[in-house]
Order: structure tokens, then C-alpha cells, then sequence
């Protein structure tokens, strides 16, 4: 699965890198605040570690690659930007969490006799999103907040950070 994919083997860690741009958009944004800046670093950062799990519900070997952020440098700032934008107004769009969700949205629609309802499995949905688009997406919404420019700025560059810290280590190679 790795050698069909579009990764690369790197001949140095990342780690050191990874920390320090960490470390340089935390005390940009948040140069006043060392307490929450600490909170947001993580203790004994480590490469993030990837593992696969077997598609039991569906035919053949496929596997669902994780890759596990667990100690990773961005750990701790990416836990905070999910609990900063839990609290925004949520994006506008057609997705749902669940299938309890699905049916509250669905039940008073009205399907004509020649309507098709489809439902579609998206193979690899992650490594299929464009970091770019989803991060222009994300300037876009954080611009329909109530939120001073300057925190949406803040919001948009900690979240580039930990969507660019996209290495992996995979059996301790």
C-alpha cells in the first residue's frame, strides 16, 4: 500500500523541524500567553506513527491506514483549534455526523417516484482531500464568524501548521 501510494522516504527526521514550527507560530500568536503555550507543546514530541487496520465489512485485504498523531508535535495545538471551532457557527453544507442525523434530515422530504437516492464510499477520503482547498475553505468560514481578523489569521495559520506536519513513521524505519 506504501509503495503504490505518493509518499516518499525521507533520509532525516522531520521531528526537529516539525517542533520548531510549532514552537515559532506559538510564540508568534501567542507571545503573552507562555501558560497556554506550554499547555499547546507537547512533552517528548515524536514522528507520527502509522498502522493499518483490516476493512473487515468489505471483500479482499484492504486495509484502512491510520496515522497516529499520538505525541506528534501538533497533538496538543490541534485538540485546541477543534475545541476553539466546536464553538463557531458550523459550515453550511450537505454532510452529517451519522445516520440519526441522516434521517432527522431526511424524514420530511418528499421523494417523486423517478428520484434515485444513492449513497457513495469514498476509498482513502483523507489522503483525497486537497490540504489547499481545505484550508482556502477554512479562510472562507472563519470570514462568516464573528471573529476579529486577527483570530481568524491566528485560526488559519496554527491550523496550516498542523495539516502541513504530514510525515509518518512506519516500522520504526
Amino acid at each position: 500500500m506504501l509503495q503504490g501510494g505518493s509518499y516518499e522516504v525521507v533520509s532525516e527526521s522531520p521531528l526537529s523541524r516539525m517542533v520548531t514550527k510549532v514552537d515559532v507560530c506559538l510564540k508568534k500568536w501567542l507571545p503573552n500567553d507562555k501558560f497556554l503555550r506550554r499547555r499547546l507543546t507537547v512533552d517528548s514530541p515524536k514522528v507520527p506513527r502509522l498502522y493499518a487496520l483490516p476493512k473487515i465489512h468489505k471483500p479482499g485485504d484492504k486495509m484502512r491506514l491510520i496515522n497516529s498523531n499520538r505525541s506528534a508535535p501538533t497533538e496538543n495545538l490541534a485538540k485546541w483549534l477543534v475545541s476553539k471551532f466546536e464553538k463557531l457557527n458550523p459550515p453550511e453544507g450537505l454532510s452529517v455526523k451519522n445516520t440519526v442525523e441522516f434521517v432527522d434530515k431526511v424524514k420530511d422530504t418528499f421523494i417523486r417516484p423517478n428520484d434515485i437516492l444513492a449513497s457513495f464510499d469514498v476509498e482513502s477520503l483523507y489522503p483525497s482531500i486537497p490540504v489547499g482547498e481545505a484550508l482556502d475553505l477554512l479562510r472562507v468560514w472563519l470570514a462568516e464568524q464573528d471573529l476579529p481578523v486577527e483570530e481568524q489569521e491566528m485560526y488559519h495559520e496554527l491550523t496550516t501548521v498542523c495539516m502541513s506536519q504530514n510525515y509518518f513513521q512506519f516500522n520504526s524505519a
